[in-house]
């Protein structure tokens, strides 16, 4: 877990709650770096989003200007 991806993710305006709920599972596996490889199933599971919406919502963070 990385409190600094954690920090980011909580800190972030303007991004919908579900993609909120996302980064945030995100930052729980996120090591020092930054980086984390969760399999989108286990993002489903653990955000109680389906699989589909995961998918979706990757899609639409990883579009966005940075």
């Amino acid at each position: 877990m990385s409190v600094q991806a954690i920090s980011a993710a909580l800190a972030l305006r303007g991004v919908s709650s579900s993609e909120k709920l996302l980064l945030l599972a995100l930052a729980n596996y996120a090591d020092e770096s930054m980086r984390c490889w969760p399999s989108q199933v286990r993002l489903a599971e653990d955000t109680c989003l389906t699989d589909r919406t995961v998918r979706a919502l990757l899609s639409a963070l990883e579009g966005r200007d940075r």
